[in-house]
């Protein structure tokens, strides 16, 4: 038995991995600001909005409800908005499949909430349906009083 197997068996033995695991264990603390969580997302909107492609911060149900089921076909899911903000990261027209849209991180500034916007496209050399495609995701982030400040960077995705 190695040293470190031997050292979990004597800890959990004496009921402090069970202890650790209760009350959810030591760890570094959760970045607010990492908080965001992947709504829906896909390619072929049955009915988007008009528009080449657009970000938008939604802060209420009243926006988001028409927004979401044109891009998705589906009902709105419930959001908090006292606590939570809503993305809607709309990457326009696309010319071939293999396009997609996601947040890559969020950063708390002094001033600002800066979302990182990747924008994936597939590499040079790849075999793409030729089929036009809007990639969208509808991102859940904190709320807060801080503007959201979006920066995008193109990220091609090698072919497999």
């Amino acid at each position: 038995m190695t040293p470190w197997a031997r050292a979990v068996r004597v800890l959990a033995g004496g009921g402090l991995l069970a202890a650790l695991a209760a009350c959810g264990g030591p760890g570094p603390a959760a970045d607010p600001a990492a908080d965001h969580e992947l709504l829906a997302a896909g390619d072929q909107p049955p009915d988007p909005p008009p528009g080449d492609g657009r970000r938008r911060v939604i802060t209420d149900a009243a926006a988001l409800r028409p927004l979401f089921l044109a891009m998705t076909g589906r009902a709105a899911p419930e959001v908090d908005f006292a606590r939570h903000r809503v993305l809607l990261l709309d990457a326009g027209p696309r010319p071939t499949a293999g396009y997609a849209i996601a947040v890559g991180s969020l950063r708390r500034t002094s001033g600002a909430l800066v979302v990182e916007i990747v924008l994936r496209r597939p590499g040079a050399d790849c075999m793409s349906a030729a089929v036009m495609t809007r990639p969208y995701a509808f991102v859940r982030i904190p709320a807060g009083d801080r503007p959201v400040r979006l920066r995008e960077r193109v990220e091609r995705v090698p072919c497999e």
